[in-house]
């Protein structure tokens, strides 16, 4: 009898464990039970631990096959909004790249290939028009914590690879929607 509770291992680490082929999968559904450690994702966990489960709300969480997710990377010096953002893109299926500002952006650009970038305008550091004159292959949406006249936006806009702002404080229905439009 296994001891409880019983941590079967977390989304990502899943593509750790040779007996799980994520990669021969279209989706992995996950059954997530509402009580400390407890993930159930290996059948035979779900039948041993299925009493003890039974006194627990269910809420069923499907993950699409990782090679199809979507990067975002989020590039704001605010730990609290990276944090944020980090965590709606990850529930909205994204995967994410943290930078910290336009530097850490330009070096993490050397090895990840994001499909979109949310970078604040406002940073520390180079000046963020002169990051984006650097980023090449990528969009981008602005997160701006002030208000933007229409001429500071079209000036912005010039970068062809500006596809869009996003105003802080935002509201997340409407985060969410922006991010899939600009990321399709």
């Amino acid at each position: 009898m296994p001891q409880f509770p019983l941590r079967a291992p977390a989304p990502h680490e899943l593509h750790q464990h040779p007996q799980t082929p994520l990669s021969l999968k279209a989706s992995c559904v996950f059954t997530y039970i509402n009580a400390p450690t407890c993930l159930f994702s290996h059948p035979l966990a779900k039948t041993l631990l299925k009493k003890e489960a039974a006194n627990y709300p269910k809420q069923e969480v499907t993950m699409a096959k990782s090679p199809s997710r979507k990067l975002v990377m989020i590039v704001d010096d605010e730990a609290d909004i990276r944090s944020t953002l980090k965590t709606i893109c990850e529930k909205q299926g994204y995967k994410t790249v943290i930078c910290s500002n336009g530097n850490d952006s330009l070096e993490k650009l050397k090895t990840h290939t994001p499909d979109l970038i949310l970078m604040d305008i406002m940073m520390p550091g180079t000046p963020v028009k002169e990051v984006v004159k650097k980023i090449k292959h990528a969009k981008i949406a602005y997160i701006s914590v002030v208000r933007m006249s229409d001429a500071e936006r079209e000036e912005l806009l010039q970068n062809k690879n500006v596809v869009g702002f996003i105003q802080k404080p935002f509201d997340v229905t409407e985060l969410i929607k922006t991010l899939k439009k600009l990321v399709s």
